[in-house]
This record gives structure tokens, sequence and C-alpha cells, in this order.
């Protein structure tokens, strides 16, 4: 089964490039631009169908990555979803990269994109 991705990133050109080079991949795409959208999507997700990872952008409007990521680790039927920060941030800070499992900065490479998400995201069914 293809691995599903959650990708949360309010900049609609860099959602269209990320999704389309994963999708080339054989990976499943879910894009919210904000994080009370993409908590919306994990809500509305069946529970036999799981996200592999999340790829989360900091500053975004509405909700930004910190306090998504704040939700996400407090929340039991999501706590255990991996974490990838993508971010133009210079200074990611340190709560930050400690609930997540790897830190990204933008621009990326997607190969780096794709080692990342190969080594931390979790299979799903």
């Amino acid at each position: 089964m293809r691995k599903k991705v959650l990708l949360v990133d309010d900049d609609l050109d860099l959602q269209d490039i990320i999704k389309g080079a994963l999708e080339l991949e054989g990976y499943e795409v879910l894009v919210a631009s904000n994080g009370k959208e993409a908590l919306n999507m994990l809500k509305e997700q069946k529970d036999n169908v799981e996200i592999g990872c999340i790829i989360l952008d900091l500053m975004m409007p509405v909700m930004d990555g910190t306090e998504m990521l704040d939700l996400l680790r407090k929340d039991p039927k999501w706590s255990n979803i991996p974490v990838i920060i993508s971010t133009a941030k210079g200074t990611v800070d340190k709560s930050d990269v400690e609930k997540s499992q790897a830190v990204i900065k933008k621009p990326m490479k997607i190969e780096t994109l794709y080692d990342v998400i190969e080594k931390y995201s979790k299979p799903t069914h």
C-alpha cells in the first residue's frame, strides 16, 4: 500500500511542487494550507487509514506549525505520527525540534525530502 503523507504549507506553488514530486514516487499526498485545516483533515481520516508522516511548515496563517505540533503531541490519536518540519526560518525553536523527527530548511532538495520521509514515516494500512 502507498504511504500517505500530509503536507501542511501555505505556499501554493510549493504545495504543487512537493505534492507532484511525491506522487511520482508513489506517495498519496493530502494537502492543507494551515494547522487548523490539517487537524480537521486528521479528524476526518477513517480509523483504518493512517498518515505515515506530516511535512509541516512553521510559518502559516490561522494556525502556525508550532501550535499544530503542540496539539499533535498532546493528542494520543496523533502523538505517534512522525513530523518533518519544513521551514525557511533561520532558527527553529528547540521545543519544535524535540517534538519532530527532522528539520529540513527551505529551499530543499526533493531527494533530501524523499530520504527523510523514508527514514521516519511509519507504515500505513
